[in-house]
């Protein structure tokens, strides 16, 4: 019996600007390699460049984004600022972090969309396809959205449906840009918990950008951390650091032991004022 192919996702050397930007990177020099089963965290702050490296590698270039030509990015040992959209889109799917749609799709064909790419190109969708709908509902425990449209949906169901297209795309490389945005509090940890079970169950590469650094801390197998010109990649006690945080965020942390799940998590220091 041959083995197991040990699919990684590799970037070297990544160096992104925006032509109109008032500092020169957004990334500088960024290097990584995630392997398939591991479920990464990226965190850092406001403008630190998240949804620009996850877009950067999901080729969502925007009109004004430069990459220096040094910068490349590998599934094994295919280059894939070489493979034809078609094909990329077979290895590589995203969830951007903003959309809207103009038709009032049912649930049902907006997820189906998400397997547009293996279909004959002119969406004749399989019976399979259809059962894989009905699957990943179940899975992210919304099959009661089904019979729904998308302009019926809150924002937080139609995140929620947003993740089912990109997932029933099955692709080996993941990328969701603030996938836990605009869901309540209790559905948040149990999508995290569900993506991070997806990745090792699927053996998917996910790369999953992420505010809440508690949340990253508790599912995430390692951690990336940027912002303010560093970059950091490791398990979370090598950088769940204060020193390291206050590098990262310009200001100061603590850090102390989840007591239910013994993993680490941080709290902002500063003087707290009560008065009215």
């Amino acid at each position: 019996m041959s083995e197991m192919k040990n699919d990684f996702l590799q970037i070297n050397n990544l160096t992104v600007y925006y032509s109109n930007a008032k500092y020169k990177y957004i990334l500088n020099n960024i290097n990584f390699k995630i392997k398939k089963g591991e479920f990464i965290c990226l965190c850092g702050p406001n403008g630190s460049g998240k949804s620009t490296m996850i877009s950067t590698i999901a080729k969502n270039y925007f009109s004004n984004l430069c990459i220096k030509k040094e910068s490349d990015f590998y599934f094994n040992d295919t280059k894939l600022t070489n493979i034809k959209h078609n094909k990329f889109a077979k290895i590589v799917s995203c969830l951007v972090q903003n959309e809207n749609t103009v038709w009032n799709y049912s649930v049902e064909d907006f997820i189906l969309s998400g397997r547009f790419v293996h279909s004959n190109g002119f969406a004749n969708y399989s019976k399979e396809d259809k059962i894989m709908v009905d699957n990943i509902l179940n899975e992210l425990s919304i099959t009661e959205l089904k019979g729904k449209t998308v302009h019926n949906l809150s924002g937080g169901e139609f995140q929620k449906i947003r993740i089912a297209r990109t997932l029933i795309q099955d692709t080996p490389i993941v990328l969701l840009d603030e996938p836990a945005a605009s869901l309540d509090f209790a559905f948040r940890f149990e999508l995290l918990n569900i993506l991070r079970n997806y990745a090792k169950k699927k053996n998917k590469i996910f790369l999953c950008s992420i505010h809440e650094l508690n949340l990253a801390t508790i599912f995430a197998d390692k951690i990336m951390l940027l912002g303010n010109g560093n970059f950091y990649f490791d398990k979370a006690e090598k950088i769940i650091k204060p020193e390291i945080l206050q590098q990262v965020y310009k200001i100061n942390f603590g850090v102390f032991m989840h007591p239910e799940f013994n993993c680490l998590q941080v709290y902002p220091k500063f003087s707290l004022s009560r008065e009215v």
